[in-house]
């Protein structure tokens, strides 16, 4: 038998197209230390210079770490390591990724996301407030150490040298500006508008190309705060007092436990 070969046309109808695979869309970490960089960037924040030390002071000192470490091993990293194993299994965000898991779970992905849009929301107006102390802190005397940097009029400084708490007076009249009601609009803190539209401005920077662009900004994110804790670690060490207020924070105070 011998193999006949011919060129026979194929119709177009017959003919069948392959097309190329699509390419994933969704971005992705450029290397394994960006990722790793965001991890530790989402573990450092307001809360370990601000809201830990007070909650640390308020609830029992040294006896609050108890309930905290507590927490932290059969809650906070069991979640974390749920949220980052899902995350990184369907590649999707918390509505899909729920929705994939079962439709009814549908509703904890749209939890996550108003959260995470109001903590975006409260988070950006402190980093306003925190650029506009940074642009006021460019001068040879920091403007809230004495009340005739705080407040030019002759009434506010007199308000200023009654009050016992000048860094708090410079907050409420020179930083927000404070009126007296929501019909009060006369006096419009211009400077902290541009502040707010600068920190949004940034965030936009960081984000609008998905993880491709916070990607590079974590670099920064991830490592500038903690170099601001060591900076304030040292500082600390330095000031007076340092005994007697270290040991009123982490003294024991099992009682207050139980409230």
């Amino acid at each position: 038998n011998k193999a006949v070969t011919s060129d026979i046309a194929i119709p177009d109808e017959v003919k069948v197209e392959v097309k190329p695979k699509e390419k994933d869309e969704r971005g992705a970490w450029g290397n394994k230390v960006e990722y790793l960089l965001a991890c530790i960037g989402l573990a450092v924040g307001l809360g370990n210079v601000w809201r830990f030390p007070y909650l640390c002071h308020k609830h029992g000192g040294g006896a609050f770490l108890i309930p905290y470490l507590i927490c932290l091993v059969f809650e906070g990293v069991p979640l974390m390591y749920l949220e980052m194993a899902v995350g990184q299994f369907f590649r999707s965000g918390s509505v899909n990724c729920w929705s994939k898991i079962h439709p009814m779970l549908r509703g904890i992905g749209v939890g996550c996301v108003c959260v995470s849009m109001l903590l975006c929301l409260y988070y950006v107006i402190i980093i306003a407030r925190c650029f506009l102390y940074f642009f006021n802190s460019f001068t040879g005397k920091l403007p809230f150490t004495a009340c005739a940097e705080i407040a030019g009029m002759a009434l506010n400084e007199t308000c200023c040298e009654r009050s016992n708490d000048r860094a708090n007076f410079y907050y409420w009249n020179n930083v927000l500006k404070a009126s007296s009601g929501f019909t009060d609009v006369e006096n419009f803190n211009w400077h902290l508008l541009g502040c707010l539209a600068l920190a949004w401005i940034i965030c936009y920077i960081c984000v609008f190309k998905g993880v491709e662009s916070s990607g590079k900004a974590v670099y920064f994110t991830a490592t500038f705060p903690y170099i601001c804790l060591v900076i304030l670690f040292f500082t600390m060490l330095i000031l007076l007092g340092l005994d007697s207020e270290f040991g009123t924070l982490e003294a024991p105070s099992p009682p207050s436990l139980s409230t």
